[in-house]
């Protein structure tokens, strides 16, 4: 538990691999909606749900893994209460900020506290994140330069999404005249030269799969233009709202961390 401003304390799980080694690494493995960070590490045959174990995976290279906790948990969940996300975000934007400009605050704010606390090591730091916490492993890399290398699935696409799916396109996702300035191609855009995997999947009913691709055209220009085009990989897997299976997006973040 982190002190992020005076007397906001802000929470997560830090994941020590069995075998540390001195200026290891740090990944930081987001939560998505109805997720705790307790829910998002797994070993063997324990089932980590939509993330397919991949925090696991993650602890078995010998990096350190930190799971933030979102305000995202579901109502009825394991806190038998609910999260109040919109509530806090309506009030936040009321008073000039949001609940995405708080959240991307408290993040960096432990990223300073891990550099200054343990034995990681700053040039090699990374995200990973699914649904919302692809949502957040866009946002956060665009304004944290040490994150290196970024995994966002299940979250990419046009962002008015459908005119029929409402869950598609939600309020904390949005701002002020958005989609002239900011729109996922822009967010993303951001973190180039660094690397940068998106993936979605096909059968994905949140977001339709010819909007993501659509989406994705935006930003290649981006990163042709900072000369990064080997940084940027997309992917389309045979899946709905899941990480992908299979190892490409995994090797690819891995490389480049």
């Amino acid at each position: 538990t982190i002190e992020t401003l005076p007397g906001l304390w802000f929470t997560g799980m830090l994941y020590v691999p069995t075998e540390r080694k001195e200026k290891a690494p740090l990944v930081l493995l987001n939560p998505g909606g109805g997720y705790c960070s307790e829910g998002l590490i797994a070993h063997g045959t324990y089932d980590c749900g939509q993330y397919q174990n991949i925090g696991g995976r993650v602890l078995e290279t010998g990096a350190i893994l930190y799971a933030p906790q979102f305000l995202l948990w579901s109502d009825g969940g394991p806190l038998k209460q609910p999260a109040m996300r919109q509530l806090f975000d309506a009030k936040l934007k009321a008073m000039g900020g949001s609940i995405t400009a708080l959240e991307v605050f408290n993040v960096r704010r432990a990223i300073d506290y891990f550099v200054e606390n343990e034995p990681i090591d700053p040039d090699h730091i990374g995200m990973m994140g699914l649904s919302y916490g692809g949502f957040y492993a866009l946002y956060i890399p665009a304004a944290e330069t040490r994150i290196k290398t970024v995994f966002s699935s299940c979250f990419y696409c046009d962002r008015f999404c459908t005119e029929t799916e409402a869950t598609g396109c939600r309020p904390d996702w949005l701002w002020q005249n958005a989609a002239d300035t900011f729109f996922d191609a822009e967010v993303a855009a951001l973190i180039a030269p660094r690397a940068l995997y998106i993936e979605n999947g096909r059968t994905d009913a949140l977001f339709p799969v010819e909007l993501v691709e659509k989406e994705s055209d935006r930003l290649k220009p981006f990163y042709a233009a900072a000369g990064a085009e080997d940084k940027l990989l997309f992917h389309i897997g045979e899946n709905g709202h899941a990480v992908s299976v299979g190892d490409m997006g995994f090797d690819f973040f891995m490389k480049h961390l």
